[in-house]
């Protein structure tokens, strides 16, 4: 931006002295460079005919290290399968969840078991929170949080039935979705439940996030995925019909910008979320029951008892498989399958345990300690826990656009009296302040341009009284109020929760006075009691 144009002396020195901390940070970026660990390494054939994808692990296990050597391994558990996965951001910690109820936690690089407990009933997805002390289990019936000793924490009873969870790092808040086709996010640095918002598809349980813009992707049995946020009420931000069959999973890569669906058919759709447009499609034998995306680009799918890997599936049509593994016998089906943060390392879990297998090329080789450290002591997990909640996002930027943040609004009203920045700034969503706002805003888009306000025109006789609106205007004024108000139906604040809460003591009073009735407690009504003389 060139500061010749800007008139004032202070904002000049402020443009001045901000880019020159870019540039600074750009040649430092530039220079940091040459001190990078490593670089990401795939296999590659020596010839036509030779393929990675007929490499098996005992033979990649041969011409590794003994470091990459221990991380292949499978942990048997029969009994307690199909089991979940799910890492932690920095890749250290691994957290199991059985289909029957068997839960477990531990550091798989050490071998150290951290924590496990069998909660007696159904398990369908797991997740874990900002760091490695606290976890998320969908039961059967609830949401629960435990900590890294499986001590329960919370019991979520407003999640009924969650089959599906996803956490935002950068906002806090836990997403779960379930029989009931709502999507429910609940504030964890609060406890409070932000937003309900309702499919209305019926059941789902299947939901990704995508890391630039914490959006989270929805596959329904129509066939369908959605995208959606806590600030569009019950309206997903984009309906995308993407197979002819359920979907059966859904998965977006680190930059964005391409989102790979599975569905009941046997098709595998490369989506670019730039044009929501589909760029090509896999088709198989059978369906593909889960994918999963790597850092660096490589696609994971399940097929039964077989996970089939490809290396340039996001960019390349028809690309080949980049190498396979099949399960043993007693493993298959497979039921979940997730890659390690920045390992080349993929976790299968499946009827008989858990697998961990080595895929090159498929784990990011430079990491950020200040973003996900997987050498973190203590103190620095501590450290970063405080920071991460002072530098908490909040969840009403969740949208498709990213850049946002830090921009003029253009279609703010420029009222005098610094009415610019109150008409930019806004009332709190779904407050009653909010409501009134709305309300002013269309009547003052009813009123014609010479008037400043209904208000104004009240207080100034002078001033010409108001056209006056036929029928049909009216009416689109109306549909236009009621859809924006029906836009914050669904957010908790105070005043809702309160309301709700006195709702369910007075029932409570009720039922009580009722019980009481009926032990004898209470004297029962007498009919004639209504002639008495009151004196």
């Amino acid at each position: 931006m060139p500061t010749k144009a800007i008139k004032d002396k202070r904002a000049k020195a402020k443009v001045r002295q901000s880019q020159l901390q870019d540039a600074a940070h750009a040649l430092r970026a530039q220079q940091l460079e040459v001190l990078m660990p490593g670089q990401t390494g795939f296999l590659e054939a020596e010839h036509e005919m030779e393929h990675t994808e007929r490499m098996t692990q005992q033979q990649l296990a041969a011409h590794v290290d003994l470091q990459s050597q221990r991380k292949i391994f499978d942990i048997a558990l029969p009994d307690f399968g199909p089991y979940s996965c799910a890492y932690t951001r920095s890749g250290r910690e691994l957290l199991l969840g059985g289909r029957n109820g068997h839960i477990a936690t531990f550091d798989w690089k050490a071998g150290k078991l951290g924590c496990e407990l069998q909660v007696q009933e159904s398990v369908h997805d797991v997740v874990w929170l900002h760091n490695e002390t606290l976890f998320a289990v969908a039961q059967k019936k609830s949401l629960f949080i435990y900590d890294n000793q499986g001590i329960e924490i919370h019991c979520l009873r407003k999640h009924v039935e969650p089959r599906a969870l996803a956490f935002l790092p950068y906002h806090f808040l836990l997403a779960s979705i379930g029989n009931q086709g709502i999507l429910r996010y609940q504030d964890v640095s609060t406890g409070k439940l932000i937003a309900e918002c309702k499919t209305h598809y019926g059941a789902c349980s299947t939901m990704r996030q995508n890391p630039q813009n914490a959006v989270l992707h929805l596959g329904h049995t129509n066939g369908r995925v959605t995208l959606w946020s806590p600030n569009n009420g019950d309206k997903p931000l984009v309906n995308l019909f993407a197979h002819t069959a359920p979907v059966h999973s859904v998965d977006v890569d680190l930059s964005g910008h391409y989102l790979a669906t599975s569905g009941m058919e046997g098709a595998v759709k490369i989506w670019d979320l730039r044009m929501f447009k589909a760029t090509h499609t896999y088709r198989f034998p059978q369906a593909v029951r889960q994918l999963a995306l790597s850092q660096t680009g490589v696609l994971g799918t399940l097929q039964g008892g077989r996970a089939v890997f490809y290396k340039d599936a996001l960019r390349v049509p028809d690309a080949p498989p980049y190498m396979t593994h099949t399960l043993q016998p007693g493993q298959a089906p497979a039921a979940r399958l997730a890659f390690c943060p920045f390992e080349d390392v993929v976790g299968i879990g499946h009827a008989g345990g858990f697998s961990s297998i080595l895929i090159p090329g498929a784990g990011e080789a430079n990491f950020d300690t200040l973003e996900a450290n997987p050498y973190q002591t203590v103190k620095q997990r501590q450290e970063s826990e405080v920071h991460a909640l002072l530098d908490r996002v909040p969840a009403e930027t969740i949208g498709l656009e990213t850049d946002t943040i830090g921009q003029i609004r253009q279609d703010a009203p420029d009222h005098d009296g610094g009415g610019a920045a109150a008409a930019a700034i806004g009332p709190k969503a779904g407050s009653q302040m909010g409501a009134r706002h709305l309300k002013l805003q269309a009547a003052t888009a009813a009123a014609p341009a010479g008037s400043a306000s209904p208000a104004a025109d009240g207080a100034d006789g002078d001033a010409p009284p108001a056209k006056k609106l036929t029928k049909q205007q009216r009416k689109i004024q109306n549909r236009k109020l009621r859809r924006k108000m029906g836009e914050y139906s669904n957010v908790m604040d105070a005043r809702k929760l309160a309301a709700k809460e006195a709702h369910e003591r007075k029932v409570e009073a009720a039922r009580e006075a009722q019980e009481a009735a009926l032990r004898g407690d209470v004297a029962g009504y007498d009919p004639l009691s209504r002639f008495a003389v009151k004196r």
